[in-house]
């Protein structure tokens, strides 16, 4: 007969990064607590930060109204001038048939970030008035991913690319949606400084250590950091506390992720070989691929913005394919050294792998800008969904991979 769950409110966190189970103290204020095993950031203390996290949501939600329905860029060449808003490249790229790259663009710029200001209104005015409602768990749950998928600040670079691009062809006209865009990019990065998931699900669910005896083994939850034990795990199947499926390690982490390691890279072939973009110019054609693109950038004397495309675009999706194929072998290999450089190695892969979006942005907004008829006129080509696809297999690459599996003893290794 299974035994009774007994749950409790306890100091013990568990790092989603390594799987350890810390005991945690009071920290003053303006310090984070760290994992005693990989020293990852699992809470940091912050005074009056509900406070400010809600005239910041608030702000937030009226900059993203603004900036999608304000004029975004113009762009004037001759006696011509192109307008556009935020979704004017969404638009352009279905228009021309590209629809899974507009979809791409259209949830990364514009879904994600919505979805994540709605869930932060509805969970933080819940807070305010100490309401629980069921719904908060999946809200919580539901804003880790979406934060992971927000890229204006990517998009952002984009324009700064662009820019550069079209300033000796063309004058480009910011308007006000690009002001309100800015200050929204700015008000989300504060937000996410300040949020703390650690003191909300304090809040929501105070219950944190699920265990049937004291001598269990314990395991922790990836979207919660609950304790739980593994007799708990075995009767339950679900966290106790966020109502998702709990593992001790993540099923089939190496074969999913192994599998698109494979297939980014043989479309990152491709993408780097085939033509990018193609332009029209005075019923001239000529294509761009990547590499191409960051040479003329070059030969124009723009060094820096051809750095940032080269390192975004051609670097770091190298690095990340070579940086997970080597953290897929050592721990097919059972390594037991280097673990906390393989550690920072796999953090480097989450941080830097969604920035490679910035050459899809670029496009994105050229299609937009630059339609001017006989004069000139740009339109995507396969490459760009080719690479488009990269990223986006890379980012669910490192996602599959359960970084737990580093700290691994060999007898305990599953995948």
């Amino acid at each position: 007969m299974s035994r009774p769950i007994i749950s409790q409110q306890s100091n013990k966190i568990a790092c989603n990064h390594c799987g350890y189970i810390n005991e945690h103290s009071l920290i003053e204020s303006g310090h984070c607590f760290q994992c005693e095993r990989c020293h990852h950031t699992l809470f940091s203390e912050t005074k009056n930060w509900e406070t400010r996290i809600i005239a910041l949501i608030l702000t937030g939600i009226i900059l993203f109204i603004c900036s999608n329905s304000l004029p975004f860029l113009g762009l004037e060449a001759g006696f011509q001038t192109q307008s556009s808003t935020l979704l004017s490249g969404v638009i352009a790229l279905y228009q021309v048939e590209q629809y899974l790259l507009s979809l791409l663009v259209f949830a990364t710029i514009f879904l994600f970030p919505l979805i994540e200001l709605l869930i932060l209104c509805y969970v933080f005015i819940n807070k305010y008035f100490n309401n629980k409602p069921p719904g908060i768990s999946a809200c919580l749950y539901f804003l880790s991913l979406a934060r992971a998928w927000n890229m204006l600040d990517i998009f952002m670079v984009g324009v700064l690319v662009t820019s550069v691009k079209l300033g000796e062809t063309a004058t480009l006209i910011p308007g006000f949606g690009l002001l309100a865009f800015t200050l929204l990019i700015i008000t989300l990065i504060v937000i996410n400084l300040q949020l703390s998931s650690f003191h909300l699900w304090n809040w929501y669910k105070p219950e944190n250590y699920f265990y049937t005896t004291e001598d269990d083994q314990y395991h922790g939850c990836l979207t919660c950091n609950a304790v739980i034990s593994d007799k708990v795990w075995l009767q339950n199947g679900y966290c106790p506390r966020c109502s998702h499926k709990i593992e001790p390690r993540s099923k089939h982490s190496l074969q999913k992720t192994t599998a698109l390691i494979i297939a980014a890279s043989i479309l990152y072939i491709p993408a780097l070989a085939m033509p990018i973009m193609t332009i029209t110019s005075f019923g001239r054609t000529t294509q761009d691929t990547i590499l191409s693109g960051v040479i003329h950038l070059f030969q124009g004397g723009m060094w820096f913005i051809g750095l940032v495309v080269f390192v975004a675009s051609i670097l770091v999706p190298i690095l990340k394919l070579l940086i997970i194929s080597y953290l897929l072998k050592s721990v097919y290999k059972q390594q037991q050294t280097h673990r906390k450089v393989r550690q920072k190695l796999y953090k480097l892969t989450e941080f830097v792998g969604r920035w490679s979006m910035v050459d899809v942005f670029v496009i994105t907004l050229l299609v937009a800008l630059v339609q001017f008829g006989i004069i000139m006129n740009i339109r995507p080509e396969p490459a760009a969904l080719a690479f488009a696809a990269v990223v986006v297999l890379t980012m669910l690459a490192a996602e599959t991979f359960d970084s737990r599996l580093i700290w691994d003893e060999p007898k305990n290794k599953t995948g």
